[in-house]
């Protein structure tokens, strides 16, 4: 069987109506050089009433015995990944033109691009539509071979912690040993994917598409993983590791630093989806791994603001923040 070109792999869980939709958008498109490979980790699921689409033979569909975390079943699905590039898409999200495949395949045989970041507008469900994140001022494109720093800073920017619409070229190895190995039924490591994009960028570059857009269902979500702290250490940590013979020390002392920073920025939110004794531990961490975040007023304030701030403020000022980004389509 030829290799497609594009491997659409898509992590589900009983969610057969949605992901009903984000098959039908893949399937319509104009370009038809691909597979989708779908991972269920419901073993329940009422797949029967997309029979005659899961019939397709670009669809390989696979169960798994029990519930393996959305960590490994995501990993699990690209690792079977037949294609030169791997395109996530989340199971409750949909490819929002009918040419975005074909607008991806031409820019990656002119540039040779090994990591495209689609653009998408999360969708509430009165089908308001708006982007709270990722910013068309930014630099779009990314050359090959640079520092790992400015790599790093390019996929920040390209928001890479949303999946859908990650688009990188297949690495001949994706193993991630800490995944293969950890014995605990529960284990999740947040934006683990983000390797197997900084491989990709060094290798051939990177680039942001702005003209295609995915929609993104608004996550109801009320406890994130990555602000639950794991034997008194942040998640993240585990994807520094991940970087330990990509990075000198200095640079990974420098993008800890950041990245610290950037959590400190987040205690309300820290605070809203966990629990206040979970935030005082998670600041206790940060002041460990940056101590300098001690002598900066800008983190005693969102300290404060975290502690004393009610549920229903936040929820309220977030309501404002989507409103002043709405767009109605």
């Amino acid at each position: 069987m030829k290799t497609p070109f594009f491997s659409i792999v898509i992590p589900t869980y009983n969610r057969p109506k949605e992901l009903e939709r984000a098959i039908k958008s893949i399937l319509s498109q104009s370009f038809k050089n691909f597979e989708i490979v779908i991972s269920d980790n419901h073993k329940g699921s009422k797949v029967s009433k997309l029979s005659p689409l899961l019939n397709n033979k670009q669809i390989r569909y696979y169960f798994n015995d029990e519930n393996i975390g959305f960590t490994r079943n995501l990993y699990k699905a690209i690792g079977l990944a037949k294609g030169e590039y791997v395109f996530i898409l989340g199971d409750d999200d949909w490819l929002g033109n009918l040419n975005l495949l074909e607008n991806v395949y031409q820019k990656i045989k002119n540039k040779g691009y090994g990591y495209i970041r689609v653009s998408f507008l999360y969708c509430s469900q009165n089908n308001k539509r708006y982007s709270l994140f990722l910013d068309q001022k930014t630099n779009r494109t990314l050359g090959k071979n640079q520092n790992s720093l400015e790599i790093l800073d390019f996929l920040d920017r390209s928001v890479y912690s949303s999946i859908s619409g990650l688009i990188f070229k297949r690495p001949a190895s994706l193993l991630i040993k800490s995944i293969l190995q950890s014995q605990n039924p529960k284990f999740e490591m947040s934006d683990f994917w983000v390797k197997y994009l900084f491989d990709a960028v060094r290798k051939a570059g990177g680039w942001i598409d702005f003209e295609d857009v995915i929609y993104v269902s608004l996550s109801q979500y009320e406890s994130p993983t990555f602000y639950l702290l794991i034997n008194n250490r942040l998640p993240r940590e585990m994807v520094w590791e991940l970087f330990k013979n990509d990075l000198s020390k200095k640079e990974m002392k420098t993008w800890i630093k950041n990245e610290t920073a950037n959590f400190s920025r987040m205690l309300p939110s820290i605070r809203y989806y966990s629990s206040r004794t979970n935030l005082i531990a998670f600041t206790k961490r940060l002041l460990q791994l940056n101590s300098g975040l001690k002598w900066e007023p800008s983190f005693h304030f969102k300290l404060f603001v975290a502690v004393v701030m009610p549920r229903w403020l936040w929820r309220w000022l977030r309501a404002i923040a989507i409103n002043c980004s709405t767009r109605f389509l």
